[in-house]
């Protein structure tokens, strides 16, 4: 199960980071759904080249550890160690979200982005933390 959840979990956040670089090269694909605006459709994010860039290097990297979680490479290091941890807790915090805009709680349900976030978003952040704490949970070995 630790095996599997950890190549799911690499090739998601390995897409993420892809969709990021994507929208360095300017494109606007899939963008309105990606942005959470107010009521009155108003983005509430201005993200610069340097934020998208930042992001989609954080969610590279998050794709690099669950990668060694498949390849079953226990690393000692602590920062490594801690983002064992960070992973999963920051996205189940995010699917619970801040209770106006994002999340399963949020008050805001008819923009493009909370229709988005209430059927793709808010589960898949579940998704990835949930089976982060049942990767990083689990320490059984696995047979290579």
């Amino acid at each position: 199960m630790k095996k599997l959840l950890s190549i799911i979990n690499f090739i998601i956040f390995l897409f993420l980071s892809l969709i990021h670089f994507f929208w360095l090269t300017g494109s606007t694909l899939w963008l309105e759904y990606a942005i959470p605006t107010n009521e009155n459709y108003e983005k509430l994010l201005a993200p610069t080249n340097f934020d998208t860039l930042f992001v989609g290097l954080m969610l590279l990297f998050f794709a690099i550890i669950y990668l060694w979680k498949f390849q079953g490479k226990e690393i000692q290091n602590k920062v490594i160690k801690f983002f064992y941890w960070f992973v999963p807790i920051i996205f189940i915090i995010r699917s619970i979200g801040d209770f106006k805009y994002l999340g399963f709680f949020k008050t805001v349900t008819n923009t493009s982005f909370a229709k988005a976030d209430s059927f793709l978003f808010a589960p898949l952040c579940l998704f990835l933390g949930i089976s982060g704490l049942i990767i990083v949970l689990n320490k059984r070995k696995y047979a290579k």
